[in-house]
């Protein structure tokens, strides 16, 4: 039937198929329902409305998921259209513990085809302190894409792509070689696997001796350090290596990474032999020995060059997670002076400088395409092209199912675009699918006053099951 009969109120719904705020999007409100007379009161027929995108959380199927996997053959991840029907490990952010982890992901489905997307442009460095290259990487997905970004120390939010503004920060996985965030990527992995944190004494041993080779498949533990050192050493490296040597030189002010460049290792492989043999250094002691050691040198020098160059110490305290009192320090030492801030602001205005630490620099609208998305258990989060993207609601439910409403009207009909919009408030609402499916038949009675309804929900299948959930309503005569 037609909605637009004359009986419309058009000025009252002249705003609905517009986009709607991303905070409608996990606040279903009754309020978003519109109504009109219905002009065949006399008559008694009835609706149906069938909703097949009951999500728009998708990505592009070339974009890169960072998943476990021989990371010779994909450096920089697997894309996603690759891992339709399958499952496997991926790597994820808890943000409570404001950690990285590897979980499960299941369920990877073309979830639309042929949608309008946009194009999420940011920027990054890679490489160590010394040796940084300013890097330009993109996502393209749905509008209302989620991305995981940064507002404070270990405080976040999500927010759609289509809201996301130049130069906000976008959590990155900060991946160096085999480490992720700083921890090895293998040892997540078997973690993941074994449902339990691996011991100090255990070490991650990888049985085809490819170190980048992290397919779950391909880990193993091994609960003796000596046995592990000794048989990794002649397999890899070729070479022994003096434990107490190790130890001797990190307590002298060395660290992981500078050891794994001094004996030609991975800095992950020397974390693994001597970090559970090294005590704890204080604040102080700390301070003490990194200010003697070269890393940090050249991470001061790279400090003072940006901020000389025109950056603010508080870009730069964001960019090397350090305070602003730390930052400051940083400059001085490495023979920099502290400006005043009408001079920065004057640099500011002669030159544009690109954006720090994974910032946003652009969305801009993008072409029609097909495009995907996953289930990760316990987490509604994983890293794809470098940063962090929503995945599903946080109770870990399906996000996608097919929506048929049937109805007999009464004196009132349900305007299709208000209810369209008042369905998209669920993409990111979190409860069970009996929940979702009473809540939305509960609604649109209060709303319509009909005669008879029927939901019909059918979500996606789960753990080898099929779930739908039917529910009536019939009118009291």
């Amino acid at each position: 039937m037609n909605d637009n009969n004359g009986t419309v109120n058009v000025d009252h719904l002249k705003n609905l198929g517009h986009v709607v705020p991303y905070d409608r999007y996990n606040n279903p409100d009754p309020a978003l329902l519109e109504i009109f007379e219905n002009p065949y009161k006399d008559r008694k027929y009835s609706t149906q409305f069938v909703f097949e995108e009951f999500t728009s959380l998708c990505l592009h199927g070339d974009t890169l998921v960072d998943v476990a996997t021989d990371e010779n053959n994909s450096p920089e991840g697997v894309p996603i259209k690759n891992l339709v029907g399958k499952t496997g490990v991926v790597f994820s952010f808890d943000m409570v513990s404001n950690k990285v982890v590897a979980r499960k992901f299941h369920s990877v489905r073309k979830t639309a085809v042929n949608k309008p997307t946009v194009r999420v442009k940011y920027v990054l460095f890679k490489g160590v302190s010394d040796n940084r290259t300013l890097v330009e990487n993109q996502i393209i997905c749905t509008p209302t894409h989620p991305f995981l970004v940064r507002v404070g120390w270990g405080k976040y939010k999500w927010v759609a792509a289509q809201d996301l503004a130049p130069k906000m920060q976008l959590v990155a996985d900060q991946r160096s070689k085999d480490l992720i965030r700083g921890i090895p990527r293998h040892r997540l992995i078997l973690e993941n696997e074994l449902g339990r944190e691996l011991t100090n004494e255990e070490i991650v041993h990888h049985m085809d001796h490819n170190h980048f080779n992290n397919d779950p498949d391909n880990l193993e533990v091994m609960s003796s350090m000596a046995k592990h050192f000794s048989h990794h050493q002649t397999k890899k490296y070729g070479k022994e290596f003096n434990i107490q040597e190790l130890i001797d030189l990190y307590n002298s002010g060395e660290n992981f990474s500078s050891l794994a460049k001094l004996f030609g290792v991975d800095s992950s492989t020397i974390y693994s032999r001597i970090g559970h043999l090294v005590e704890k250094r204080t604040q102080a002691e700390s301070l003490r020995l990194k200010n003697n050691s070269t890393e940090l040198d050249n991470k001061k020098t790279e400090c003072r060059r940006l901020y000389e160059e025109g950056y603010t110490v508080y870009e730069l305290s964001l960019y090397y997670d350090r305070s602003d009192t730390t930052i400051s320090n940083w400059i001085v030492d490495a023979g920099g002076v502290m400006r005043k801030s009408h001079e920065t602001s004057a640099i500011r205005t002669k030159k544009e400088l690109p954006s720090l630490n994974h910032r946003v620099l652009s969305v801009t609208p993008y072409e029609n395409c097909d495009v995907y998305n996953m289930e990760v258990e316990d987490t509604e989060c994983f890293f794809a092209n470098g940063v962090v993207v929503h995945n599903c609601p946080k109770t870990g439910q399906p996000d996608f199912g097919v929506i048929t409403i049937q109805y007999f009207p009464n004196k009132s009909c349900l305007e299709t675009k208000a209810l369209k919009i008042y369905l998209g408030a669920y993409r990111q609402y979190g409860a069970f699918m009996e929940a979702v499916t009473n809540k939305i038949l509960d609604d649109l009675v209060n709303a319509c006053d009909p005669y008879f309804m029927r939901i019909e929900a059918k979500f996606n299948r789960r753990g080898g099951t099929d779930i739908s959930v039917i529910v009536d309503y019939v009118a009291e005569e």
